[in-house]
């Protein structure tokens, strides 16, 4: 997670060599819209802030609206929808010498 280029330059200023960055696209298949939800939500890195600082009535809140945007871009499959995801890769190693 972060903005683009953060990972970058977290690598150089420990000093690292930093190589390509590539993206990765792949598609996340899920049950249902809410399982996909679930997953952005319970099982995602803002898990903590959904369940601990979020009222009932909040949660209630983002789940819809995370819903409604999820819904419009699944496609719908056989057995669920699927979720085209991206992820940056970026690899780094230590210098020689």
């Amino acid at each position: 997670m972060g903005s683009r280029g953060s990972s970058h330059r977290m690598l150089q200023d420990a000093g690292l060599e930093v190589g390509p960055r590539e993206v990765l696209t792949e598609a996340m298949r899920f049950a249902s819209v809410e399982e996909a939800v679930d997953a952005a939500t319970i099982g995602g890195p803002l898990q903590g802030l959904f369940v601990h600082r979020l009222s009932h009535e909040a949660r209630a809140e983002v789940r819809e609206a995370l819903g409604e945007q999820v819904g419009g871009l699944a496609e719908r499959t056989d057995d669920g929808v699927a979720v085209t995801t991206e992820v940056a890769v970026v690899t780094a190693r230590k210098p020689p010498g």
